[in-house]
C-alpha cells in the first residue's frame, strides 16, 4: 500500500503535466524511466487546473536515493505495455485523432476487441484503462440525466476478463452499474481465476453482485463445487423399505430423506451444453444452452460464412 500510494501520484502528475504541455505517452515513459522530474514539474507549474501537484511531484523526485529507486521501480512496470513499438504507435494517435469514449454511448457504437492469449498479459493494461474510460463517461452522462440512467444502456460483454480486462471496479460495477443503464456479462474459468485478481473478497462482490449466474460443468474445486451445492438447496426424496417381523411377514414402508438437488458430483459433471442458472430468489435452474449457430434464425448466415471461409481457404 505504500508504494502503491506513490505510484498512483507519480502517474498523476505525470499524465497530467504531459497534457498540459502538449506531450503524448511517450514523454510519460520516458520520464518514468528516467525518474526526471524537472521538466513535468515545471509543466505543473503552469496547470490552470492542479498547479499545487508540482508540489507532489517534487516532493518525491527529492527523496532518499534508496527511496527513490524502490518507488520508480514500481511505477515503471505500469508502462511496460508500451514497450513494443507497435502499441506504441498506436497509442499516439496525433492532435484530434484519439479516442473518444463519449462518441461511443452517443453514437450507439459497438467496440470489439480482440486480443490473442500471448499478448493478453501485455495489452491488459491499456484494454483496461479503455473500458474503465468507456464506464466512466456513461457513468457522468447517466448522472446528468433526468433519470439517472443511460439510455439507451451501455452493455459491456467481457470475456477471460480476469486475464485480457481486469478491472479494478468490476466487483462494484456489477453491483450498481445496472441501476445507472450499464449492462455487465463477464465470462471466468473459475471463481479460483477471479480470486487471483480480485481477491477472496472481491470475488465474493462480483459473486453476490451479479443478478444472473450461470454455472457450467467441468469445475474441479471441491471448495466452489460445495458451494454451488449448497446454493441448490435440498429436497425432500421418499424412501421406499421393507421391514419383516417374526413371523417373517413383509410390510413396506415409506420414509423421507432431505437430499442435495445437486450434489457436487452433479455439478462437475453437467452435460455438455448445459448448465445451471441461478436468477435472483428463483429455484435453480438446469438449462439446455444451444450454440447461437444453431438457432434457426442464426443457421442460414452461420452456414452462409462457413461456405464462404472454405472457397477463400480453396
Amino acid at each position: 500500500d505504500y508504494f502503491q500510494s506513490y505510484n498512483e501520484a507519480i502517474h498523476r502528475c505525470y499524465l497530467h503535466a504531459a497534457a498540459v504541455s502538449g506531450r503524448d505517452i511517450s514523454a510519460v515513459r520516458q520520464w518514468v524511466n528516467k525518474a526526471e522530474g524537472h521538466d513535468a514539474i515545471r509543466s505543473l507549474r503552469e496547470s490552470p487546473v492542479a498547479p499545487e501537484w508540482a508540489d507532489d511531484l517534487e516532493a518525491i523526485i527529492n527523496m532518499h536515493h534508496e527511496a527513490l529507486t524502490n518507488v520508480f521501480s514500481g511505477a515503471r512496470r505500469a508502462y511496460d505495455c508500451l514497450a513494443h513499438p507497435r502499441v506504441l504507435r498506436a497509442c499516439q494517435p496525433g492532435a484530434g485523432a484519439g479516442f473518444n469514449a463519449d462518441r461511443i454511448i452517443t453514437e450507439r457504437a459497438a467496440l470489439f476487441i480482440v486480443g490473442t492469449s500471448g499478448a493478453q498479459a501485455n495489452m491488459a493494461p491499456i484494454i483496461t484503462a479503455l473500458i474503465e474510460t468507456i464506464v466512466n463517461e456513461a457513468k457522468q452522462r447517466a448522472a446528468r440525466s433526468q433519470t439517472r440512467r443511460l439510455t439507451p444502456p451501455l452493455g459491456l460483454f467481457l470475456d477471460e476478463c480476469a486475464n485480457i480486462a481486469p478491472l479494478p471496479s468490476l466487483p462494484q460495477l456489477v453491483t450498481d452499474g445496472a441501476g445507472q443503464g450499464i449492462t455487465t456479462m463477464i465470462v471466468l474459468q473459475s471463481l479460483g481465476q477471479a480470486r487471483a485478481r480480485w481477491g477472496a473478497d472481491g470475488t465474493a462482490a462480483l459473486w453476490d453482485g451479479c443478478t444472473v449466474k450461470m454455472v457450467l460443468g467441468g469445475l474441479s474445486d471441491t471448495r466452489d463445487l460445495e458451494s454451488i451445492s449448497r446454493m441448490c438447496g435440498d429436497v425432500d426424496v421418499e424412501v421406499h423399505g421393507r421391514n419383516y417381523d417374526a413371523a417373517g411377514e413383509q410390510t413396506r414402508t415409506f420414509s423421507q430423506q432431505r437430499l442435495p438437488a445437486f450434489t457436487s458430483g452433479q455439478v462437475r459433471t453437467l452435460r455438455r451444453w448445459h448448465g445451471l442458472l441461478f436468477y435472483e430468489e428463483l429455484r435453480p435452474i438446469e438449462n439446455a444452452l444451444p450454440g447461437w449457430w444453431d438457432l434457426a434464425r442464426y443457421r442460414t448466415r452461420a452456414e452462409q460464412s462457413v461456405n464462404s471461409f472454405a472457397q477463400h481457404r480453396a
